[in-house]
This record gives structure tokens, C-alpha cells and sequence, in this order.
């Protein structure tokens, strides 16, 4: 049933992003994520509630597909296109590689001291990557601040 409070939050995710963010290739859109992401890791180290654990899992689930229409989103405007196929195969090969990496560090520390050190560990954690990202963000231009595809050498 948790499980498929995580699934609804991702069906819905996109549909709500396009509804409330016009544009979401700007890299600073990247970052709500893992403020959410965050916020949703403390509430399951705080809770033992079940109806507030399956709440939290929808948001969990909204933060992770909206993130991952951002993050796709910012790659395809901002990669030129003679290396995108290959930046999105090296994305996705660290990114499958964290996220294992991830689940066998996670399953050591909560066999060491417990599942709630590991969530309230991983919320800090994401909440200030995200807080940083949003900071950063906000001092940079990004790839969308140029034309889509600007020097992807097409006109070469």
C-alpha cells in the first residue's frame, strides 16, 4: 500500500508541474525536488503513523517524477545534440550506480543504528543539497538562459 502511494505521487507529478511552472527546463526548478524529497525523509523518521507515512510517500513520489522531468528536461535543452545520447547514457549509468550504492550504504547504517537515523540522516542531507542548489541557482545563468541547443554544432 506505501508502495503505491509513492506510485500516485509520480502519476500525478508531472500533470501538477505543468500545471504550476510554465517553464521547466530552468535549472533552479531542479532543486524543489530534494527540498521535498527532504522534508518527506524527516516526516518518516518522525512518524509512526500510517496515514502520515502514506502522505509523505505521495509527496515523495510528486518530488521524484517532477525531478526527473526537470533534470531530463535541462539535459535535452542544454546538451548539444552530437553528445546527448552519450551525457544521458553516462547520467543514467551514475545515476543507477548511486542509487545502489545508495540502498547498500542506507541497509548498513540502518542495521547499525536504525531506520530512523537513516531517514532523519538523509532528509538533512537532501534538504541542504537542495537549499544549496536553489543558492547556486540563483548566481549562475543556466543552459535555458541561451537559445535550446545554442553551439550543438548542427549548423557546422
Amino acid at each position: 500500500m506505501l508502495i503505491g502511494a509513492i506510485g500516485v505521487g509520480a502519476g500525478f507529478g508531472p500533470l501538477l508541474l505543468q500545471g504550476v511552472v510554465s517553464d521547466v527546463r530552468r535549472p533552479g526548478w531542479l532543486f524543489g525536488p530534494y527540498l521535498l524529497r527532504g522534508a518527506v525523509d524527516l516526516t518518516l523518521a518522525a512518524t509512526g503513523s500510517f496515514a502520515v507515512a502514506a502522505g509523505s510517500l505521495v509527496a515523495h513520489g510528486l518530488g521524484t517524477s517532477t525531478g526527473n522531468v526537470t533534470y531530463n528536461s535541462v539535459l535535452q535543452t542544454g546538451v548539444p545534440d552530437r553528445i546527448r545520447g552519450r551525457v544521458f547514457a553516462f547520467y543514467d549509468i551514475v545515476w543507477q550506480t548511486a542509487r545502489l550504492i545508495s540502498i547498500g550504504v542506507g541497509g548498513v547504517l540502518a542495521d547499525a543504528f536504525g531506520i530512523t537515523v537513516v531517514y532523519a540522516l538523509g532528509g538533512v542531507l537532501l534538504l541542504a543539497a537542495g537549499l544549496l542548489g536553489v543558492v547556486r541557482a540563483g548566481t549562475r545563468p543556466g543552459p535555458c538562459d541561451s537559445e535550446p541547443n545554442a553551439g550543438s554544432g548542427s549548423a557546422d
